[in-house]
Order: structure tokens, then C-alpha cells, then sequence
């Protein structure tokens, strides 16, 4: 499997995870990510307080984190990238904290200890229960969407949440491919703005 899976893992709010999953293939497309998969988690604010707490050590929740897979080079996508660094979360505010490798995204050297490192991450987040998505395809990391805060969000924006979902998808994956908006000089914002304009 290739591109992006989807995990619905909060109930607070219906999410049509079909057309949120059209987008982001869209979006991959767009940015010419290939065969590469990512996974997108929508979970609840208290999931993902516990994340960015364990992760970036700040103790509230989010929009949005994403954890790189692996070190994306600076002309993967375009020049000017900021290398993504395993083991790195990247939050919604966007600052690059030091952390310990997430268990739900970071890709170890041999199939065997991907597997292992699959089923500690359903053990503790249980992000993939239904198997591992993309163990032996290459992938860009995981993003890990907060419904709720996106609602209050959406709301704030006089939009709605599905919109508000596919802003926070770009943000996510630009995260992924290396954009860092608090060192880039504004390019992961330029580049953000333009996607959106596009492609919503």
C-alpha cells in the first residue's frame, strides 16, 4: 500500500475519512511524494496531549504533530528544505524539539525490528490495529490530527472541520518532508498558503 492511510481512532466527531483521504492523495500528488506513504491519525485532544507531552514535553494539546520517518535531504522536494530529523516531533507551533524516537513512526534498519517497533506502537498508541500499513514501503513519518482542537479551530475560522482537516493535512506533511517554518524565513507559509489556494 502507498500514500496516505488514514486511522480514525476518536469518536467525538464524524469524519468522512474518504474525501479527507481523496485530499491528501491529492496533495501527495501535488508535491510529487511518489510511492511514499504517510500515515494520518485522527485522534482526540487527549490523545494527543499525552503525545506532545511525552514528545515535546508540553503539557497541552495541539493540532497537530508530525513525526518525520526519516531525514528528508534539502533537494528531496525543492531547495531550501530543512532536513527532517528521526525521532523529531514537530508541533502545530512548529518548534523542533529534541525527543525520543516515536514509537508510531520512526523506521529502524531491519524488517524484524519494524515489526517490533509496529506492535510496541499498538501497544502503546494503538495507531494500527488492523496491521501494519506501509512496514516495508518507504514512508515519510506520521501526523497525528486533533478533531477537536481542529473543531474549535474551524469554528474560529468561520469554516468548517473538514477544511480545517486538510489545513492542518498540508501542515502536517510539509512537516514531514522537511518545511520548518520557525527557521525557513516564511517558505513552509508561502508554500502552505499556495497549497491551499490550489487545492482547496
Amino acid at each position: 500500500m502507498s500514500g496516505p492511510v488514514i486511522l480514525n481512532r476518536q469518536r467525538r466527531r464524524r469524519i468522512a475519512v474518504s474525501r479527507l483521504q481523496q485530499f491528501a492523495r491529492r496533495l501527495a500528488r501535488r508535491l510529487r511524494i511518489g510511492n511514499e506513504s504517510f500515515t494520518i491519525v485522527l485522534a482526540s485532544d487527549r490523545a494527543i496531549r499525552q503525545l506532545n507531552r511525552d514528545f515535546r514535553r508540553k503539557d497541552t494539546p495541539t493540532d497537530v504533530l508530525s513525526f518525520p520517518c526519516e531525514p528528508q535531504s534539502p533537494g528531496a522536494i525543492e531547495s531550501g528544505l530543512h532536513p527532517g530529523l528521526p525521532g523529531h516531533a514537530l508541533g502545530g507551533a512548529g518548534a523542533w524539539d529534541r525527543c525520543p524516537p516515536a514509537h508510531a513512526c520512526f523506521l529502524p534498519e531491519t524488517k524484524r525490528a519494524r515489526e517490533r517497533a509496529f506492535h510496541h506502537s499498538v501497544r502503546h498508541f494503538q495507531l494500527h490495529p488492523e496491521g501494519p500499513p506501509h512496514l516495508d514501503k518507504p514512508s515519510l513519518g506520521d501526523m497525528i490530527l486533533s478533531v477537536e482542537t481542529a473543531r474549535r479551530q474551524a469554528l474560529a475560522r468561520n469554516h468548517g472541520l473538514e477544511r480545517e482537516l486538510c489545513i492542518l493535512v498540508i501542515h502536517g506533511l510539509l512537516h514531514l518532508l522537511g518545511y520548518d517554518h520557525e527557521v525557513d524565513r516564511g517558505q513552509m507559509r508561502r508554500k502552505e498558503l499556495k497549497l491551499q489556494r490550489e487545492l482547496l
